[in-house]
């Protein structure tokens, strides 16, 4: 049991930590304007809307999908087993949240036409830094 509840409490804390890495990016991107980096438009239009109830949902969300790591899957192959659970949360987002929750249509292509691509990106950073905190605070992932 008590072994159950520290990695439950591993995996949370690392999503929470990927979701605040993922954050940050979103944030850095939609300040820097990073998506018109060398003249060219990306057409994406990710920018948070009230920023305590942004990071408060991201947080959440990002702690309950870090339980994805909890899964053995792919634990031998880092790089993929990275890739593979990102898509969890991206298509999640692409395929429910955008077109049902908030109304910005499938893929949430209102939002822009290299929108997918962002999401994507930005949620290979959430797992790629969830594989990283758990790597440091409990040195068996």
């Amino acid at each position: 049991m008590k072994e159950n509840l520290r990695a439950l409490s591993f995996t949370f804390s690392a999503g929470v930590f990927g979701a605040v890495m993922n954050s940050v990016a979103v944030v850095l991107f939609s300040h820097f304007g990073w998506a018109l980096a060398g003249g060219y438009k990306l057409h994406v239009n990710l920018s948070p809307p009230s920023i305590y109830q942004w990071i408060y949902q991201r947080l959440i969300w990002g702690g309950l999908w870090g339980f994805l790591f909890l899964t053995p899957f792919l634990r031998s192959m880092p790089p993929v087993r990275i890739v593979v659970l990102a898509m969890g949360p991206a298509l999640f987002q692409l395929f429910v949240v955008f077109p049902y929750l908030v109304n910005k249509g499938f893929l949430g292509l209102e939002l822009g036409s290299s929108t997918p691509l962002f999401v994507i990106g930005f949620n290979i950073v959430w797992a790629l830094f969830a594989e990283i905190w758990l790597k440091i605070t409990s040195g068996k992932w």
